[in-house]
């Protein structure tokens, strides 16, 4: 999942650059809140166009990525 390395990759510079507190939260949510990044590709499970057998395996993916970022 490319998109997927990338958003990771993104996520941790993104955390690296955080100097405060403050900012590290402000990079924790663009990333994992409500509306943040991987949150969205979670919600975008039901668009998936591929067998149902695929769906549960990029969730988990997608999963295990967010638990990597906590």
């Amino acid at each position: 999942m490319n998109e997927l390395d990338s958003l990771v990759e993104s996520a941790r510079e993104s955390f690296a650059r955080s100097a405060t507190p403050a900012e590290l939260e402000n990079a924790k949510a663009q990333f994992l809140g409500k509306s943040g990044r991987l949150t969205e590709l979670m919600k975008g499970m039901a668009q998936l166009l591929t067998t149902r057998a695929a769906v549960p395996a990029a969730a988990a993916c997608i999963a295990a990525t967010a638990s990597g970022l906590l």
